[in-house]
């Protein structure tokens, strides 16, 4: 018997297809078609002494339009914050993200770019536009951008960014993604000003109130939680805030010390105050510590007519060389004392109202503005607060030795 094959024909006369199979299916594939174009094919068989005998019937077919690409957004990677490697993205970070785009048209897109954009002044993009490169169909590809956080930026706020896909034919496709502005403070909340002395300056951390040091003030790599610096005074020396003034109704000074020394005798008055740790900046009580009545170390708070030490001593000594956490809250007449996280007690007087004074830190003003009481010692992460602190809040500032 004679052999054969099958061949298959197209009427572009451009591909002849030879299947060597006698009996079953076969497939093959045409190249080079065009869209949206009528093909027909006819089947023949070919003897190998040349004879060829055409199948009586051909089968027509038209090709589709091949479906365009068509690019969406399917997953945002925060890749790193961008500032302090604690996970959140916060004022003046610049946060790196992967955005991971997949085509799910027919066509491959080609040199694809892509561009964000948002409505929020304190969020930037110092790269316009980025090239993500040509994405075959079913394909993903991932990008990595980087947005810059303003310093002024508001915490817990939600940020929408709108990211524009352009292929380079000029096809445009939108998407967004969304991510929150987190402080990177532990109770945030009423926060006023901040100094951590991370910069070794007088600087607010913040960015709201920044002081001028007076005197001698030096920068020391022990801290409470053993990273970053304080603030080491000595010498009668201070800080001062200009800045910071107001009717502060409600407020909270909390602050991390560390010394072995407290300075003045054995009563708190008015011209004997201890050691100063926050007075002045129409706040409607001094803060310190001191020497009271007993000769056991108390906090002291005061008004314009005086001084007034806590009832309760503190728990423990403070002059230790040990790092201890003070809070102070006031609100009406009532003031908190905690120690160490921990309230110990509470009293009730009358208010101040010293708007004349500048804001210091480390040191007392007197009626003319002359300062006195100065603070000797290690001083760390000082938080000033427009309301009133819960409990557990000055427990979780304790806790995170922040």
């Amino acid at each position: 018997m004679l052999g054969y094959q099958f061949h298959a024909t197209v009427n572009d006369n451009k591909t002849s297809y030879g299947i060597r199979r006698q009996t079953g299916t076969f497939t093959s594939t045409m190249n080079n078609l065009q869209a949206n174009t009528t093909y027909w094919v006819r089947l023949y068989v070919k003897y190998s002494n040349g004879q060829v005998e055409y199948h009586p019937n051909s089968v027509s077919f038209n090709t589709l339009v091949p479906a365009s690409a068509a690019l969406s957004l399917v997953k945002v990677v925060l890749v790193t914050d961008g500032g302090n490697n604690d996970g959140k993205i916060s004022p003046n970070e610049s946060p790196v993200f992967a955005l991971t785009l997949t085509n799910k048209g027919g066509t491959t897109a080609n040199n694809a770019t892509i561009s964000l954009s948002t409505n929020n002044s304190v969020v930037s993009f110092p790269t316009a536009v980025i090239s993500i490169g040509n994405i075959a169909p079913n394909t993903e590809n991932t990008a990595t951008i980087t947005l810059r956080i303003a310093t002024n930026a508001i915490w817990d706020t939600n940020i929408t960014s709108n990211v524009r896909m352009t292929e380079a034919n000029g096809q445009v496709w939108s998407g967004e993604f969304s991510f929150k502005i987190e402080s990177p403070y532990v109770v945030p909340n009423g926060l006023l000003l901040l100094y951590d002395f991370e910069n070794q300056n007088a600087n607010d951390a913040l960015g709201k109130y920044n002081g001028a040091i007076n005197g001698n003030i030096t920068f020391q790599t022990t801290t409470p939680s053993n990273r970053g610096t304080s603030a080491y005074f000595s010498n009668n020396g201070y800080l001062t805030v200009a800045a910071l003034n107001g009717n502060f109704t409600e407020q909270t000074v909390s602050v991390w010390l560390k010394t072995s020394r407290i300075t003045g005798g054995t009563s708190a008055t008015t011209t004997n105050r201890g050691t100063a740790i926050v007075d002045g900046g129409c706040f409607r009580i001094r803060f310190g510590i001191g020497l009271c009545s007993d000769n056991r170390t108390r906090i002291a708070t005061g008004t314009n007519t005086g001084i007034t030490c806590s009832q309760q001593a503190m728990p423990t000594a403070i002059n230790d060389n040990q790092w201890h956490l003070l809070t102070i809250t006031q609100q009406s007449t009532e003031t908190k004392y905690y120690f160490d996280g921990t309230l110990f007690d509470r009293r009730n007087f009358g208010d101040r109202n010293d708007c004349n004074k500048i804001f210091t830190i480390g040191a007392t003003l007197n009626d003319f503005n002359t300062e006195t009481s100065y603070y000797t010692g290690n001083m760390d992460n000082l938080r000033v607060y427009n309301r009133v602190l819960t409990d557990s809040e000055v427990r979780e500032i304790f806790n995170a030795k922040q």
